[in-house]
């Protein structure tokens, strides 16, 4: 749902922000278990730790499909 919705505040040229659940081991960013693929500025991605960097990110960023998810 989160991906669709994404998709069409991108469609009308509304920013969309979007808070992820994911499962933290330790709560401090140390494990990396609660990571998220986001796009990074030069077109790239990078995993991003929910815990500490997170848990809302900028739904443009968040890389939908590898999360089992469209787009």
């Amino acid at each position: 749902m989160m991906a669709v919705v994404a998709e069409m505040a991108a469609r009308f040229g509304v920013r969309c922000q979007v808070s992820l659940e994911t499962p933290m081991a330790c709560g401090i960013g140390i494990c990396f278990s609660c990571v998220a693929r986001v796009r990074d500025d030069q077109g790239g991605w990078d995993y991003r730790r929910t815990c500490v960097e997170g848990p809302v990110f900028d739904a443009q960023k968040i890389c939908f499909a590898a999360h089992g998810n469209r787009p």
